[in-house]
């Protein structure tokens, strides 16, 4: 904010307070709820505007005025550093980026449960957006993809990188923990504020990499992560194996099958589906069923 203020009190005009910096959030995040408008259709002269009738759902006009939004979204800031002396189409997110993953760090605990995924911020022009990707599997395919670590519980997002692709300048180096794996490094950089936590990260079919929860598991992190066959099986799933040994199995039967990698104990789960076979992998949990396995309820006695 203090970056924006500065290029708005450079220009003559009134400092940007605090407050006046919330609600130009809050509209822009309202005028993100709805499509196909112009900007100038939430400012409306006139004074017979029914909210409930009209064609578009806000006016913002008792908020802040269009030209003052106009000014506060024409000198927006993201940094205040200067740019690199080599192109590098991302460096004024880059700190934005790096301050949100450090002051999660510093004041949110997830709980126990940790999910690691994708998420998309929609871009539809190719040619106007850095590290624009297409998703297909995605609800919104098209703009820049960001992998995103929440707390499995709260819903609270703690941790982002925005995927670079071949974008990502040279001059920058290799990133932390590369040398281990593209699915191994991004999974350590995600979650290196809770090596040694013990918690548990859920994933899903896009991160099923034995040698990535292997790395975690060094590190102190649990991890499960649904396989899926892409063109081949995951390195180290022995996935005909396990479909042609649930074949003969009924429907909601489970079996498992422990191995080691590294010196690190996991596991590959097996249960029987109607009309296929999931399997998982994990660093944590037994081969069979248990006692300890039973849900346990409490009732509170009143006082």
């Amino acid at each position: 904010m203090s970056n924006t203020n500065d290029a708005i009190v450079a220009l003559g005009e009134a400092e940007l307070t605090w407050g006046e910096f919330v609600r130009f959030l809050g509209i822009l995040s309202l005028m993100s709820t709805v499509s196909g408008f112009k900007r100038d259709d939430f400012w409306c002269v006139d004074r017979t505007f029914d909210q409930r009738e009209n064609h578009c759902p806000y006016r913002f006009n008792p908020y802040m005025s269009k030209r003052r939004f106009n000014l506060i979204m024409r000198e927006l800031r993201l940094t205040g550093s200067l740019p690199p002396r080599f192109a590098d189409k991302f460096w004024q997110v880059r700190e934005l980026i790096k301050s949100f993953n450090s002051h999660m760090a510093s004041i949110f605990v997830s709980s126990w449960a940790i999910c690691l995924d994708e998420s998309m911020s929609i871009w539809f022009n190719r040619w106007t957006c850095p590290g624009w990707v297409y998703c297909p599997r995605k609800p919104h395919p098209f703009g820049n993809e960001y992998h995103t670590a929440c707390c499995g519980e709260s819903g609270i997002m703690f941790a982002v990188e925005m995927v670079e692709g071949k974008d990502r300048p040279r001059e920058l180096g290799a990133q932390e923990f590369s040398s281990l794996g593209k699915t191994a490094g991004l999974m350590l950089r995600m979650l290196k504020s809770y090596f040694g936590a013990g918690k548990y990260v859920i994933l899903d079919s896009g991160f099923c990499v034995l040698k990535a929860i292997i790395e975690l598991k060094k590190r102190g992190i649990y991890s499960c992560a649904l396989i899926k066959k892409r063109r081949f099986w995951p390195t180290g799933v022995p996935g005909e194996a396990m479909d042609s040994h649930m074949d003969a199995k009924d429907v909601g039967d489970v079996d498992a099958v422990q191995g080691c990698l590294d010196g690190v104990t996991y596991n590959l789960w097996a249960m029987k589906e109607p009309d296929y076979t999931m399997k998982m992998m994990a660093t944590s949990g037994s081969l069979m069923a248990d006692e300890s396995c039973r849900t346990t309820s409490r009732r509170c006695g009143r006082s």
